[in-house]
């Protein structure tokens, strides 16, 4: 089954199981993909909200729509003469409706008269074809006749929109609201218990919040999952660590974390060498597939193992000062991801590693970089066919500079002669200014931030002058940036990078724009630690946080609901942050809470 023949199923997909009809074809699919998943999310979101409005269908809304469904059909079978080597049989429930449009219509068709029978259609002989086209099965009418019967009960409006994110053409921007207040982002707060009192990362989705925290007494170190509906925290790791953890991210698949060993001074061998510290380190993913739940504690050995993605040495004396992680950057597609990293040498690599259904590890390099340049920010559209990374760098200036690169996927031009289908692959610099930071893909768009005052033609000059003095320069460990940002992870324990404090004005590009298209600017002022989630940007200035509702192309105030947080993560539709015990010590309660929202637009909000 193809994600065309699942859509239509998947808007009558509560009915199928209710009247107990074999769906083990579609839910294998769904099985294997992520965007059908999703559809029926949406799908079952919307119905739950039509349940909640009670609203009565018209009086003659089932006889309609079924004589519909009956000139469909009969159409239908007039045209597959032609196409198909077999008609399947008419669904029982539409052959009395098939009488009356053939009575009603006064033809005498021979294949509607067939089709009205018990028999069913007789099956037509044709010449034997390469390939059979997909015909509409008995489970894709019922599927179709559900969705149009939504569309008439209603009057149209919600479930139009569900048959529309059903097919396979996208919604119009213009046609979806945007958040215009903050009181309709699904803002909420969890307190949970937990014996490991210092919270240092967490990341979050509908159903959970995965945070890494330790004791400071024990330097125990446990990566845990908060059920969001009970507040129960559960562990997810079968034994504690005395190594850092921090969430880098998650999909629905797969949490990713990067395990950070105890530092290690290096004795230098001569006199002029300075020593340095390193640190081993591993990327660990564990998969999703079957959460962990309170009964679990009691048999610790069951929980799933994580996988090692990658490992290898830290070498703070092999790269710039500046840089404090050997991971710079993920992405997830699946279970592909885009890894940024750095090994013992200083060397940057841009991986794509692949978890197999096996549960072993397949990872390629796409680049790599030398000589203090540093490959970060990996991001992807939806099939990985455009990728997206930024190479940085420190000049003797001081100041930090960034490009953006590009790698290309496109299927390759047939040519006279000998030619067989393949694919071309194409990297290529998007950005050579040395003033764009922090690519992120967002419903087909690349946004970035640029520090230089000519990048878009529509750039205020309040912007502009501002921009012009926006450069990072590498600062000293106790102050990364006179903005105070908040990172990822609490920085008191994984210390910001500078570039994660760069300023700049914030840009888009469509994806499908050509190299001659100019950037616009959102005229949002100057911007920094840039974060995207599925339908929206998040970012810092000096007013706190801001975000941008990219489908329907308009700014979200939130005011200052995230002040005072460690740090803010944002996954998916879902942004956490966890705000510090306003004591300079931590108490000896165990209870711990986190603030989170989901994005108004995704097919669920918090409770």
């Amino acid at each position: 089954m193809n994600c065309s023949q699942a859509r239509i199923l998947l808007s009558a997909y509560r009915e199928l199981k209710t009247k107990q009809v074999d769906t083990s074809a579609l839910e294998e699919h769904l099985e294997h993909c992520a965007v059908c998943r999703d559809v029926l999310a949406q799908n079952t979101f919307v119905g739950e909200r039509l349940q909640m409005l009670s609203i009565e269908p018209q009086a003659q809304a089932y006889h309609r729509l079924m004589l519909a469904l009956a000139e469909e059909h009969t159409r239908f079978l007039q045209q597959a003469t032609a196409k198909a080597a077999y008609i399947p049989p008419t669904p029982d429930f539409l052959k009395p409706f098939l009488q009356k449009h053939a009575a009603a219509t006064r033809e005498t068709d021979v294949l509607t008269a067939f089709s009205t029978a018990e028999t069913g259609p007789l099956p037509i002989i044709q010449a034997r074809h390469k390939r059979r086209p997909f015909a509409m099965n008995q489970f894709a009418v019922m599927g179709l006749a559900a969705a149009i019967l939504l569309v008439i009960m209603t009057g149209g409006l919600v479930s139009l929109l569900m048959l529309t994110r059903s097919g396979s053409a996208p919604i119009a921007h213009t046609t979806v609201s945007g958040i215009v207040a903050p009181s309709q982002v699904a803002l909420a707060t969890y307190t949970t218990h937990t014996p490991y009192t210092y919270v240092v990362s967490a990341v979050g989705n509908r159903q959970f919040i995965y945070y890494t925290a330790y004791n400071e007494n024990t330097n125990a170190w446990m990566l845990e999952q908060l059920e969001i509906k009970s507040k129960v925290s559960t562990p997810l790791l079968a034994t504690e660590s005395n190594s850092d953890l921090v969430l880098l991210g998650s999909s629905q698949q797969w949490l990713l974390w990067l395990q950070l060993d105890p530092a290690q001074t290096i004795t230098p061998q001569h006199i002029h060498t300075v020593s340095s510290q390193i640190r081993t380190w591993r990327l660990q993913a564990l998969s999703l597939a079957a959460p962990a739940t309170p009964q679990v504690q009691q048999t610790m050995s069951m929980l799933p193992q994580p996988i090692t993605l990658l490992s290898g040495t830290f070498d703070e004396g092999n790269v710039p000062a500046w840089v404090h992680s050997p991971i710079q950057g993920i992405w997830f597609m699946q279970n592909t991801f885009l890894l940024a990293t750095l090994d013992q040498n200083g060397t940057a690599h841009l991986l794509r590693s692949t978890i197999t259904a096996k549960h072993t590890v397949s990872t390629t390099e796409i680049t790599s970089a030398h000589d203090g340049h540093i490959l970060t920010s990996p991001t992807a559209n939806s099939t990985g066919t455009a990728l997206f990374w930024a190479d940085e760098w420190t000049t003797s200036d001081g100041n930090l500079h960034s490009t953006i690169w590009t790698q290309q996927v496109t299927q390759a031009t047939p040519t006279h002669g000998l030619w067989s289908k393949h694919t071309i692959i194409t990297t290529s610099l998007l950005r050579s200014d040395g003033t764009s930071f922090q690519p992120q893909i967002v419903d087909n768009t690349l946004f970035f931030l640029n520090t230089n005052q000519n990048v878009a033609s529509n750039s205020t000059t309040s912007q502009a002058s501002s921009i012009a003095t926006a450069t990072a320069t590498p600062a000293s460990s106790t102050n990364t940036s006179a903005l105070n940002v908040i990172s990822r992870a609490d920085a008191t324990i994984y210390q910001p990078q500078i570039d994660v404090s760069i300023q700049g004005i914030l840009l888009s590009l469509p994806l499908a724009s050509d190299a001659t298209t100019t950037p616009t600017a959102l005229n949002t002022g100057l911007a920094s630690v840039l974060q995207g989630g599925t339908d929206f940007l998040l970012w810092q200035n000096d007013k706190g946080y801001e975000m941008y509702d990219v489908a329907a192309n308009s700014p979200v105030t939130i005011g200052n609901i995230t002040n005072g947080a460690a740090f803010l993560n944002v996954n998916s539709t879902t942004a956490v942050w966890f705000i510090r015990p306003t004591s300079a010590t931590p108490s000896n309660t165990t209870a711990i809470t986190f603030n989170a929202f989901n994005w108004p637009r995704s097919t669920q909000a918090l409770p």
